[in-house]
């Protein structure tokens, strides 16, 4: 089991990408430190974190779509806001 340590604040959600026509995995964490992270492998199988976004506010829940290809973000501010991910793995 391993232990993912990033975000300085409770961690709100997880959502895991593991859609079956793709090789790799990504995971998008939302946290009251105001932060959406994703976790990709690195080329040594350690996972890495890179900020989506900052938002200044608590984030509360992060979903994948169903292609994969996009992000929804609840936040503090009572939106859902939706990104286009690219993950080059």
């Amino acid at each position: 089991m391993e232990v993912l340590s990033a975000h300085k604040d409770w961690v709100r959600d997880v959502a895991w990408l593991n859609f079956p026509g793709y090789t790799y995995d990504v995971i998008a964490s939302a946290s009251e430190d105001t932060n959406v992270l994703l976790w990709t492998k690195n080329k040594d199988n350690n996972w890495e974190s890179k900020i989506l976004k900052v938002f200044g506010i608590p984030v509360w829940r992060v979903t994948w779509s169903h292609c994969g290809s996009y992000l929804a973000v609840t936040a503090g501010d009572n939106c859902t806001h939706l990104y286009k991910v690219i993950t080059n793995i």
